[in-house]
């Protein structure tokens, strides 16, 4: 009964916090992606895209899930990106733009994991978009940290339960 009850709240406990994380990673993510945005506005406007570039630069080192940035003007041509080896063509149409929103998610799946990318517009759309591209790595860490802490302690439970049961049984046969 232990085992299948710890078991039953072990997968509990990783659906409801999954989800849960999904959303708070969700929601940070845009609000990172929203301040990119409103930070990038002035250089995309003035054709400054060395400074634009050092920004996009700056707010990929200060996080270890951001995978990637660009910034795409109105046309949608690419005015900076953070990726090394060149610019994927691939994800100028990924995460597309859909009426009147002020936010876009979607998961990619790449050869590195799932990226969860944030588009947010600059001006309506109407001076381009930012894009963020952020890992789920820590999520997942985070979920399966916890998880190995649950199977620990309900462990723990059983193991002390066994003993409870062997010094009782002990106590009752004795003669």
């Amino acid at each position: 009964i232990v085992v299948i009850l710890g078991a039953a709240v072990v997968l509990l406990v990783h659906e409801l916090l999954s989800r849960e994380l999904q959303v708070e990673f969700r929601k940070r993510g845009v609000l990172l992606t929203t301040t990119l945005a409103k930070e990038s506005l002035e250089p995309t406007l003035t054709d400054k895209t060395v400074e634009l570039q050092m920004l996009l630069n700056d707010y990929v080192a200060s996080g270890d899930e951001i995978e990637y940035i660009f910034v795409l003007d109105e046309d949608g041509r690419v005015l900076a990106h953070t990726f090394e080896g060149g610019f994927p063509t691939a994800l100028r149409q990924a995460n597309p733009a859909g009426p009147d929103q002020e936010d876009r998610a979607q998961r990619l799946q790449t050869e590195r994991g799932t990226i969860l990318d944030i588009a947010v517009p600059m001006l309506g759309g109407a001076a381009g978009e930012a894009h963020v591209g952020l890992t789920e790595d820590s999520i997942r860490d985070s979920v399966n940290a916890l998880v190995r802490l649950i199977v620990v302690i309900v462990l723990g439970i059983l193991a002390l339960a066994g003993a409870a049961a062997l010094g009782l049984a002990a106590f009752i046969t004795r003669p």
